[in-house]
């Protein structure tokens, strides 16, 4: 147990504690589908030059209701940061599964206010392949009372802080 510090330090204590070669994240109110793990891990041990992967996803409403929309990233080699907005290079975070050794490589989350997802992301970008696969391998809710969807504010914030990171 650990007193409340926010999710990047709560991040970095998990990775600390960590001895399996691959970590899975994953948020508590969305659902992962029983064959993600194994999905994700045979395609990283296929795929040596791979640090991590992550998938698709459909939306869900707050009472677990399918909305009939996928979110599918964007192809990762269309990442740019000298784009206004940058084009990151987007993995959904609740269906990441990567390297230990590539988290390590990168020393883990660094704090970026609400962008430390995306500041991951660049900077593994820099040093070896990532990649987003096309197989829904869960579902993502979208909640009414999340930081993002609370109000407009908090959703021009969290662009703000993914384009410094971009440029950073």
């Amino acid at each position: 147990t650990k007193e409340h510090s926010g999710i990047v330090a709560s991040l970095n204590i998990g990775l600390q504690k960590c001895t399996a070669e691959y970590i899975a994240r994953f948020d508590a109110d969305d659902i992962s589908y029983p064959h993600r793990f194994s999905t994700q891990l045979r395609y990283l041990e296929e795929n040596l030059d791979c640090m991590a992967v992550a998938s698709s996803a459909i939306h869900i409403d707050e009472n677990d209701k399918p909305l009939g929309t996928v979110i599918t990233p964007k192809p990762l080699d269309q990442a740019d940061p000298t784009w206004i907005p940058g084009r990151e290079p987007y993995l959904l975070q609740p269906f990441l599964m990567i390297r230990r050794s590539s988290l390590n490589a990168v020393n883990g989350y660094r704090l970026c206010e609400v962008a430390e997802d995306s500041d991951l992301f660049w900077r593994l970008n820099e040093i070896g392949k990532i990649v987003n696969t096309t197989d829904i391998l869960g579902a993502y809710r979208l909640n009414p009372s999340s930081i993002s969807s609370k109000s407009i504010i908090n959703g021009r914030r969290m662009a703000y802080c993914s384009q410094l990171v971009s440029i950073s």
